[in-house]
């Protein structure tokens, strides 16, 4: 499945109006309805942007980025910026502009009709190019590809075009994104086709090559001509950058493999310490990220692409002696994580004994936060009950309430209070 490799984080969101600071981006103040009468009447287009209260990603946003002088520059004078406060009040608006996440921006045209959004931690960067599509003083898709047809198909315009949408194809929604990423899609194929790969050796044709990717395959065309010319790469962009690329490709490519049962993870593995061993040098480890990838490859294989826990258990003890003592609590806990979310803790008499005995030795540490601590007996209970043994499940989440008095999460409280009553047949 054809996919972009573009990192978002996630935020969405009454018309309470007010400005985010003295400076920065200035919301109107006043209703929803007369707010939208006075863009359509100035033909302004308009800045939508849903919040909630006291959320952080919101808080972030606010004054990391709304805040910022240039945005009020651009749009102050020139849009209708609108606040909506998501909660209750504005069901309908919620409704209307099918907000499920907070903070979502959504960019309206002169008409009132929807051109972009995006939701989550947004870049300044996206904030101040859409503002200026929608001010028409930078080019949009549909004029990147108009340039492209009217160049007839020049390696340049074909350029642009694919190193502008990357910044567009991120606020684009349901058909329209399916359209336009099927045209940027065709036109790659054009352009990796029509130039000469010893051309491509440049910081632009290294973003595009490596921004537009397939599913990760064994000995992928772009992936072999990055690694072949490692070194003219690095001397352009960063190796750090060429590095970043192969091995979270490889990575990509081993965990796919693993989980599906396919022993072919171990061509993969193989290259670590081989001719990719350069590029995995960048990442510490102490003991090597061979070592590392080759018993980690192995886990994922037996615990997710076989269903085989036992199996699963023996290849992370054997890598946990190989650590000796550089083994750290928390690589038992993931352990133990894994292990759970794979099996839902119905374990096999050999993994319930092993995965007890792990959480027993994180237990044991004298460095656990609050949180852990309430961890460890309430995971135990789990594993307990998921095994049939009630009375051991009762008596490890009696452990953690006793815990969970010492905090004042009384919601906390009385879970594990209903836990135990449960057990109890409900007395």
């Amino acid at each position: 499945m054809w996919k972009l490799f573009i990192l978002f984080s996630v935020f969405v969101a009454n018309v309470v109006m007010n400005d985010v600071k003295a400076q920065g981006v200035a919301f109107y103040k006043g209703k929803f309805e007369k707010a939208e009468a006075e863009a359509r009447e100035g033909k302004l287009p308009t800045l939508l942007y849903f919040r909630l209260k006291d959320a952080e990603p919101c808080t972030l946003l606010e004054k990391g980025v709304l805040a910022n002088d240039t945005l009020g520059a651009l749009y102050n004078k020139r849009f209708m910026n609108i606040q909506v406060e998501a909660d209750k009040k504005n069901t309908a608006l919620i409704q209307k502009y099918r907000v499920t996440e907070v903070p979502l921006v959504i960019w309206l045209n002169e008409t009132g009709k929807e051109a972009y959004r995006i939701v989550g931690d947004i870049p300044k960067e996206v904030f101040e190019h859409i503002g200026r599509v929608m001010l028409h003083e930078s080019p949009s898709l549909e004029d990147l590809f108009g340039a492209v047809t009217a160049s007839d198909y020049s390696l340049e315009s074909m350029q642009t075009a694919l190193l502008e949408a990357l910044s567009f194809l991120p606020v684009l929604q349901g058909e329209t994104l399916d359209s336009w990423t099927g045209e940027v899609k065709a036109l790659l194929q054009r352009y990796v086709s029509d130039k000469d790969m010893g051309d491509m050796v440049n910081a632009k044709d290294f973003k595009i090559l490596t921004s537009y990717l397939d599913e990760a395959k064994l000995f992928d065309p772009i992936f072999e001509f990055v690694l072949e010319n490692y070194d003219r790469f690095s001397e352009i962009i960063s190796e750090e950058e060429v590095a970043g690329f192969l091995v979270d490709r490889n990575m990509e490519l081993i965990g796919r493999l693993t989980y599906s049962g396919n022993e072919a993870y171990m061509e993969a593995v193989e290259r670590v310490g081989g001719d990719l061993a350069r590029a995995y040098a960048t990442v510490k480890s102490f003991v090597g990220m061979d070592t590392v990838m080759r018993y980690q490859a192995d886990a994922d294989y037996w615990l997710h692409g076989k269903k085989d826990q036992d199996a699963y258990v023996d290849v992370k003890n054997e890598y946990f002696k190989v650590l000796g003592d550089k083994l750290r609590w928390k690589d038992l806990y993931n352990a133990v994580i894994d292990l759970g979310k794979a099996t839902g803790k119905k374990f096999t008499e050999k993994t319930f004994k092993v995965c007890m005995a792990w959480i027993d030795v994180i237990g044991a540490q004298q460095d656990l936060d609050a949180g852990m601590k309430l961890w460890v007996p309430m995971t135990k209970g789990d594993c307990f009950l998921a095994a049939g043994d009630r009375e051991n499940a009762k008596a490890c989440y009696n452990q953690a309430y006793i815990i969970s008095m010492q905090s004042k999460n009384a919601e906390l409280q009385a879970f594990l209070k209903q836990k135990v009553a449960s057990l109890n047949g409900g007395n």
